[in-house]
């Protein structure tokens, strides 16, 4: 049988796209194999700025997509209320994780620096505590694990694993990227690594965005998804439109 690189893959991507926060494409080889909505730093803080969030997720859901990835800053503030609002959201346009047809629609969630310091951002909370909210209710103070789970209503690891349609994905936590390489170590026998597979983190590889700002992960990602050239990463933080194709880095694996 004939495998699948990561290279035919993508060629086949961007000849017809994928469902990035707006762009009408389809992200996959095929449009029946697999279609994903990819978005990041949504930045919740209130119920009322859920709106462009649910927006999006209406627009994944009306092209069928089988995913959804938010790589990271899911809340503002790092707030519990904030999960709530973004798990109020999802279920507003996916209940039960179902679209209307009955297909479930997986999360590909991770948090990212906003999750667990967004309250302690000095001026940037000023509108938190003018609108009635406070770092007492700090994720962090709660425990991540606690408050992942409460609101979205799935185990929470530092790394997590799941498959869809019969692809990889590898979703890694603002605290739990750093430990990718062990994780592979123990897990990539688990991973069809012959076909593409897809790796989740908020921070942005160093060494595969344009960007000059140096708040990557300092290399880490980078250094073991070499070694997979059918890795495609998803990252964000730096609030890049990912319609320029400079946001796409193709070498040893592939960086969006």
């Amino acid at each position: 049988m004939n495998r699948m690189t990561r290279n035919d893959f993508l060629l086949k991507t961007f000849a017809t796209g994928m469902l990035v926060g707006g762009a009408d494409r389809v992200f996959g080889s095929d449009a029946s194999q697999l279609r994903l909505g990819v978005i990041s730093d949504i930045h919740v803080t209130t119920p009322e700025s859920t709106e462009r969030f649910v927006r999006a997720l209406a627009y994944f859901r009306d092209r069928r997509a089988d995913a959804v990835i938010v790589s990271g800053d899911l809340s503002d503030w790092g707030l519990r209320s904030g999960f709530r609002y973004v798990a109020d959201a999802w279920c507003s346009v996916f209940p039960d994780d179902r679209a209307p047809d009955g297909r479930k629609v997986v999360k590909l969630f991770c948090t990212g620096n906003h999750d667990y310091d967004g309250y302690a951002y000095g001026d940037m909370t000023l509108d938190m505590h003018a609108q009635g909210y406070s770092e007492d209710d700090a994720l962090v103070r709660y425990g991540m694990a606690r408050c992942w789970e409460e609101a979205f209503r799935e185990p929470w690891a530092p790394i997590r694993h799941c498959r869809v349609k019969g692809y990889d994905f590898i979703v890694a936590d603002w605290k739990g990227y750093r430990d990718l390489g062990k994780w592979m170590a123990g897990n990539a026998s688990k991973i069809d690594t012959d076909k593409p597979f897809f790796y989740i983190q908020h921070p942005p590889l160093k060494g595969t965005t344009l960007n000059t700002v140096d708040d990557c992960d300092d290399g880490i990602g980078k250094s073991v998804l070499s070694a997979f050239p059918n890795a495609v990463a998803f990252s964000g933080h730096y609030h890049l439109t990912l319609n320029d194709e400079r946001s796409v880095w193709q070498d040893g694996f592939t960086s969006i």
